[in-house]
């Protein structure tokens, strides 16, 4: 997720003065995350990194929730579920708080996904 990284860090440099920093980097994720080249991304993302990933690492947490949060934002919830299992409830404050309280806004969509996956067949 290097590359959310560097975009919200290009996009800091352009914030107007009196604006919040993490606030805004949040709503030009979110913008980022609503178009098919993102949803190609975060497809890639699963598909690569997740196929690949055989063992845990340190950073794997703040990772998939960045990625959970984009999947989510992208309307992907059925794949957004997969990596909230993975999370098995450990949330981070960003990037979930860039959309209002971090915890409510993490429990709120895990149960958005697992009702996405609920409703979909074949997603179980």
């Amino acid at each position: 997720m290097v590359g959310s990284v560097l975009f919200l860090r290009d996009r800091a440099e352009q914030i107007p003065h009196g604006v919040e920093a993490e606030g805004r980097a949040g709503l030009d994720l979110l913008h980022h995350w609503s178009g098919d080249a993102a949803r190609w991304d975060l497809r890639t993302t699963m598909e690569r990194w997740l196929a690949a990933r055989t063992v845990p690492a340190a950073q794997d947490v703040a990772d998939l929730n960045c990625l959970a949060h984009g999947l989510v934002h992208a309307g992907m919830l059925p794949e957004a579920a997969h990596v909230f299992g993975l999370l098995d409830g450990r949330a981070t404050r960003v990037p979930w708080s860039y959309t209002g309280d971090a915890e409510e806004q993490y429990v709120r969509w895990r149960e958005r996904a697992a009702a996405a996956v609920a409703e979909t067949p074949g997603t179980r």
